[in-house]
């Protein structure tokens, strides 16, 4: 569950749930990526897929004990489909699928990086053809939401190309130690976790102010100003690449 789903729609503190929830998640992702650095040092990379089977083990049986907190609030799953026989058929029919294609990723991988790129390309499509089907008031939201999805599609191209454009340089151009201290390149991925788990909360702290201020930032600002972080974050990780090859 998104700690967003506490919030109604309206409600401007939605926003700061949003970073607080983000930035939580990364605290996640530094125990990963330093547990990662450990066997990546080792070498160890059965062992690699055995840690990761247990630690998705371990979160289901967590989310299993305390689901009463992390279902959905409010939403089609929670008010209609859990309420439906046909879960107990299409829950694990969906299951099955996912583990049959993930095993067929796992020996084509060379299909996972084109089947992202179909499969919003479709999607943008077929959200086009809704929005056009619609009146004005709801056609102009959908567009919105087009936008704003494709951005963050964008966002999470160019972020897979950080990690891995920094393991690169990291692996090829550095004696990876840090103050004498060794460090794998999986470990380095670290610190932008931390970057994200500072900002986020710093993130929260800013907004709650404004909103408590009452100014606004005009949309065209902020679009400008993602455009402009995009493009940085795009033009750094091609150096990388560029410098590591």
């Amino acid at each position: 569950m998104m700690l967003t789903q506490l919030f109604k729609t309206e409600d401007h503190n939605r926003r700061i749930a949003f970073s607080i929830n983000y930035s939580c998640m990364n605290i996640g992702f530094v125990g990963s990526f330093i547990l990662a650095g450990v066997i990546q040092s080792y070498g160890a990379y059965t062992i690699a897929f055995y840690t990761a089977a247990g630690c998705l083990a371990l979160t289901v049986i967590l989310h299993l004990l305390n689901f009463k907190n992390v279902e959905d609030k409010d939403t089609f799953f929670h008010n209609q489909f859990s309420k439906s026989n046909a879960r107990f058929l299409v829950a694990p029919g969906i299951i099955l699928v996912c583990f049959l294609f993930s095993i067929f990723l796992i020996r084509h991988a060379e299909f996972g990086s084109n089947l992202v790129i179909c499969v919003f390309i479709l999607v943008f499509i077929y959200l086009a053809f809704i929005a056009l089907k619609q009146e004005p008031e709801y056609r102009e939201r959908i567009i919105a939401f087009m936008l704003l999805s494709s951005a963050c599609m964008i966002f999470a191209f160019v972020q897979g190309m950080q990690s891995s454009a920094l393991e690169n340089f990291v692996e090829f151009n550095t004696n990876k130690s840090l103050f004498g201290i060794t460090m794998e390149p999986a470990t380095v991925n670290t610190f932008e976790s931390l970057g994200v788990i500072i900002f986020g909360f710093l993130l929260a702290i800013l907004s709650k102010r404004r909103l408590k201020n009452g100014t606004t930032l005009p949309p065209d600002s902020l679009i400008t100003r993602g455009i402009g972080l995009l493009y940085n974050s795009f033009y750094d990780d091609t150096n990388r690449n560029i410098i590591s090859q």
